[in-house]
């Protein structure tokens, strides 16, 4: 998925990665290089923590309602965490950007959504 800024900029893209057992994303800025990957274990089905080289840039985190509110609605609720203080506006949109993909991959109903390869350029 290509991000672009507000301009038209483009920033970055993402990209998920084949894996068993396992939820795998890259993130690579404009150059391409990858600046952060998401390798996500089977047990930690909400948690999605951006790791470069060892250090944890921050975070994806889906927090559960009510079971009413799981239930009955398509309302998700989701908490970005910026670890490292040093990232820069256009690594902390490619962040918020990956919130929204993973929305899409894991917990929406793609069966009655847009398809994803929509949303593509």
């Amino acid at each position: 998925m290509i991000v672009s800024d507000s301009e038209g900029r483009r920033i970055g893209h993402l990209q998920q990665r084949f894996a068993f057992f396992r939820k795998k994303f890259d993130v690579y800025d404009v150059r391409g290089k990858r600046i952060a990957n998401i390798n996500s274990g089977l047990f930690k089905l909400w948690t999605f923590e951006f790791i470069h080289r060892g250090r944890k840039l921050g975070g994806v985190y889906k927090k559960w309602g009510s079971v009413l509110t799981e239930f009955f609605t398509d309302k998700d609720n989701y908490v970005v965490s910026f670890a490292d203080p040093t990232l820069d506006p256009d690594k902390k949109a490619l962040m918020l950007s990956m919130c929204l993909l993973i929305d899409i991959v894991y917990f929406e109903n793609n069966q009655s959504k847009v398809n994803l390869m929509d949303l593509v350029d």
